[in-house]
């Protein structure tokens, strides 16, 4: 499996952290945001989300939060080293 991170600080979004994590069919992403509006919007889309997911053979679990992004980094470069099994890792 692989995992990736999305650490992302847009002008009309705030802070968006996005983690991806990929085994075979099962595909597990957590969003983390720092504005309201950008929950609201993600609450309303994750079901259309999973659907298209679903429809491409995955087998989604979609969560999503809102709170302070900056320390999410740090917890997940540490989770992360853990995970020796992963054949590939990305942090963007």
């Amino acid at each position: 499996g692989f995992s990736v991170l999305f650490l992302l600080n847009l002008p009309d979004l705030g802070q968006v952290r996005i983690e991806v994590q990929i085994k075979e069919k099962d595909l597990f992403c957590r969003f983390v945001v720092s504005e309201g509006e950008v929950s609201e919007f993600l609450k309303k889309n994750l079901s259309l989300l999973r659907e298209r997911l679903k429809g491409m053979g995955f087998r989604p679990s979609l969560q999503m939060t809102a709170g302070p992004v900056e320390m999410e980094k740090e917890i997940y470069l540490r989770d992360l080293e853990r995970e020796s099994q992963a054949l590939l890792s990305v942090v963007i």
